[in-house]
């Protein structure tokens, strides 16, 4: 039985944890594994906190992750609850949302969670879905995969309807991912009708062979897969469907983004060295972090590989970890193998360090790396610890413009996450100049204009 949110506070407090930082990864990681919702807190419903926070929020202002935090267990723990008039759940969920996708870390971890228990509410649900579909559509923000992964909370008639809609007919490359995302749980749990999951096969099983430029995406691909074929109508019509791909064929076979016994063998040295350099005792690996780090780095469930970062970032172990992770991506690349290099990225931007800042910038900034590799760089940029200068983000810019085809896709996302990362790290001077060049691919051009309605 999971620990309550009570005990798992207790247990921030004795560790001098900020307050949300184990519970809400405790929330996202028992949604991962289970159909059914945390239950309730108990506690009394504070009704005139309650509206103090709902009319801070119809006035405009912004709430802390810990305010939504506390709002939605409130809203949770009153299934009944009734707002009047109802739009003030889509003032509730679209305020969230718009807070969510600009947050980071534990503020975005937190409302992540916020919105979660919006979309779980009986009387918030339909007014939560509408605002993800919303920001899922609006042109003009890049925010495309967050909202559609959200969706997977729910069995919900729109919110299925439009996760197969981006499937079947995406709305880009963005749309494509977010929708996969959100279908690896709406499969599991039975969230599709029997005539949704047949629409979803041939789309996938076209999706799955196709050459994988970006390792990410045909993960995904065979993970949807994977899943549709454990039900029983669908199994046949994908048998023999994976590619010879190395990467296809162990999603396929073990849910993992490489060979079993390499993923567990790096994360046995990855453990070994963090417990040699945090406490000199390595005579007895510690399974539990082998375990965390292997899921962070290898799951071929994504949401799976960050939460569990996210729970790595949580211990004492964050930056000898992060240590461990860059003297094997160094290592490797110095054998002129980027496999795991591509892996690590991503979870170094989870671990909160900015010791791989040196690392990346060479990647994005020099010649001789692979699109999969730049791709993985520019994505582990934007929210990483740390900040590179302008003139760094224009020799970047520059090396990307002149590497990367924006009609690629591959190259279009590098470019877009070059243009995310300026953003974050406050360059709004490059963003400006960016935004009003018409010689930019667009796709730069309209999230340089987005990052910069962030600050208006």
């Amino acid at each position: 039985m999971a620990p309550g949110r009570q005990v798992i506070r207790r247990y921030e407090q004795l560790l001098g944890l900020p307050a949300g930082q184990l519970t809400t990864i405790a929330d996202a990681l028992l949604r991962l594994e289970t159909p059914t919702r945390r239950q309730p807190s108990a506690g009394r419903f504070d009704g005139a906190t309650f509206h103090i926070t709902v009319e801070k929020i119809s006035a405009g202002d912004a709430l802390d992750g810990a305010e939504w935090a506390r709002l939605t267990e409130q809203i949770e723990s009153a299934p009944g609850l009734v707002l009047h008039p109802p739009k003030l759940w889509s003032v509730l969920a679209e305020r969230l949302l718009t807070e969510l996708v600009a947050a980071d870390k534990l503020e975005w971890l937190l409302r992540n969670e916020a919105m979660s228990r919006l979309l779980e509410h009986p009387a918030a649900r339909s007014h939560a879905v509408a605002a993800c579909i919303a920001l899922a559509e609006d042109g003009t923000s890049p925010a495309v995969i967050e909202p559609l992964g959200l969706l997977d909370v729910v069995s919900d008639g729109a919110a299925n309807r439009y996760i197969v809609q981006q499937i079947t007919h995406p709305e880009g490359e963005p749309a494509f991912q977010g929708a996969l995302r959100a279908a690896l749980r709406k499969i599991e749990y039975g969230h599709f009708v029997e005539a949704e999951l047949r629409q979803l096969v041939p789309v996938v099983r076209e999706r799955m062979c196709e050459t994988p430029s970006d390792p990410g995406r045909i993960a995904l691909s065979v993970e949807v897969a994977r899943r549709l074929a454990g039900r029983a109508g669908q199994r046949s019509v994908l048998q023999g469907a994976v590619p010879r791909d190395p990467i296809a064929h162990w999603v396929w076979t073990s849910d993992r983004l490489a060979e079993p016994g390499t993923a567990r063998t790096v994360s046995c040295e990855l453990a070994r060295l963090v417990q040699a350099r945090g406490c000199g005792d390595v005579a007895e690996l510690d399974d539990v972090l082998v375990s965390l780090i292997e899921e962070a780095l290898y799951s071929s469930n994504p949401d799976r590989r960050l939460f569990h970062g996210q729970l790595l970032a949580a211990t004492p172990l964050r930056e000898t970890l992060g240590e461990a992770v860059l003297t094997e991506m160094t290592a490797g690349l110095g054998r002129r193998d980027e496999t795991f290099a591509v892996a690590a990225l991503p979870v170094m931007t989870v671990l909160d360090v900015s010791t791989h800042r040196t690392l990346v910038r060479r990647i994005l900034a020099s010649p001789g790396f692979s699109p999969t590799l730049r791709h993985a760089a520019a994505r582990a940029l934007p929210h990483c610890a740390g900040r590179f200068s302008e003139p760094v983000w224009r020799t970047i810019l520059d090396r990307q413009l002149a590497q990367s085809r924006s009609a690629d896709r591959l190259g279009a996302d590098i470019l877009r996450a070059i243009v995310y990362g300026i953003g974050t790290d406050g360059c709004t001077g490059l963003l400006a100049s960016i935004r009003a060049d018409p010689g930019m691919p667009p796709g730069c051009r309209s999230t340089a204009d987005w990052q910069l309605s962030l600050d208006a």
